[in-house]
């Protein structure tokens, strides 16, 4: 129980505009939001990488790896079609510096 309420409290899972939604389904919304998946960790980048993007992918990545303290390895899929060149250098560089 106590795993789930750092869950929510990591994720911010509070969707006011959709009364009734029990906290499982407001999770599965925020995987979906992400780009997550929590149960096979795996992260998905499918989208145009530019300079916002480059925040987001970097804050979710943390958020991420803060979730799952169980070292597990986690799956990242690519599968962009395109962007700034300099916000890719950044991605590939922030995630060249997390220790492996």
């Amino acid at each position: 129980m106590s795993e789930q309420r750092d869950l929510e409290r990591l994720l911010k899972v509070h969707y006011a505009d959709m009364p009734g939604l029990d906290t499982e389904t407001q999770i599965l919304f925020k995987q979906l939001e992400w780009g997550i998946n929590l149960g096979n960790n795996t992260m998905y980048l499918t989208y145009e990488i530019d300079t916002d993007q480059l925040y987001s992918v970097m804050t979710r990545f943390d958020n991420f790896i803060q979730y799952t303290k169980a070292k597990k390895d986690v799956n990242l899929v690519i599968s962009s079609y395109g962007g700034d060149v300099y916000a890719m250098l950044g991605t590939i560089d922030y995630f060249n510096s997390l220790p492996v």
